[in-house]
């Protein structure tokens, strides 16, 4: 009984004391308050505000351009979209954990990539066990023939999927439109029609970009071939285009 009275007691004596601070700290607001005029509160809210927000201040002040009669005028964010360089994700051999989807580089002595070797250990284990099983009963030649084949196509996908993981909406739209076209081409004026067209939709996200920028993903992963007249449909831009519709991938994306 003793003890449960200790306990209540503590108790008791840390509420008095928390509600004698904020009694406290009620009388001094109220006291500094009423004591200033509203216009030297509004003056503290304020000087408060700009040093809480003094970052978004400084960018916005920074990106005024003009100030008229109708308000501010600002020029757009610097950020800009950006995409990767063509080449594709490749992890080291030297023992260390690669990212999440990389493949290593290919033996210098065989000259064949790889898998992943440590990315998803579980998923890896589970699908090791399921191939040796398709195999189990097959001779060196087919399943030789059956893992070359399924090897190919999981390549295939992953180029696939690395490409649309980066691509632009605006680039999707250009290579629809190539692959509806007689030759799989577009003369390079129109291909800069469609770019200043497209450039004005999204503004000013592109603005700081230029065509041939926006081309040069396209043509660095070996979807399009660029030449002084004319952009074409890579046989790859074409199967990518078909990979798009046969499985599904959403079309719309931004920029």
């Amino acid at each position: 009984m003793s003890e449960t009275t200790d306990v209540g007691g503590a108790a008791d004596v840390f509420l008095s004391v928390l509600k004698n601070i904020w009694d406290w700290v009620e009388r001094v607001t109220s006291a500094v308050w009423s004591g200033l005029e509203w216009p030297h509160a509004v003056l503290i809210i304020f000087l408060v505000a700009i040093f809480c927000y003094r970052l978004e201040f400084k960018a916005l002040i920074e990106r005024i351009l003009e100030i008229g009669p109708s308000g501010l005028k600002l020029q757009p964010p610097a950020s800009q979209p950006s995409q990767p360089d063509g080449v594709e994700p490749r992890a080291v051999v030297d023992g260390s954990i690669p990212v999440a989807g990389e493949l290593p580089p290919a033996p210098t002595n065989k000259g064949i990539p790889l898998p992943p070797t440590i990315v998803f250990p579980e998923q890896m284990r589970l699908n090791k066990e399921g191939i040796l099983h398709e195999v189990a009963e097959m001779s060196d030649t087919e399943a030789k023939s059956y893992l070359i084949t399924m090897l190919a196509f999981c390549r295939a996908m992953w180029s696939f999927e690395f490409c649309y993981a980066n691509i632009f909406g605006g680039q999707i739209r250009l290579l629809q439109m190539l692959n509806q076209r007689i030759g799989r081409s577009i003369h390079m004026q129109e291909v800069n029609t469609i770019w200043a067209t497209h450039q004005e939709q999204v503004k000013p996200v592109l603005d700081l970009w230029s065509a041939e920028q926006y081309l040069s993903y396209l043509s660095q992963n070996g979807l399009v071939e660029i030449s002084a007249d004319t952009v074409k449909l890579t046989i790859k831009g074409a199967e990518f285009v078909l990979w798009l519709t046969h499985f599904g991938r959403p079309l719309e994306k931004p920029w």
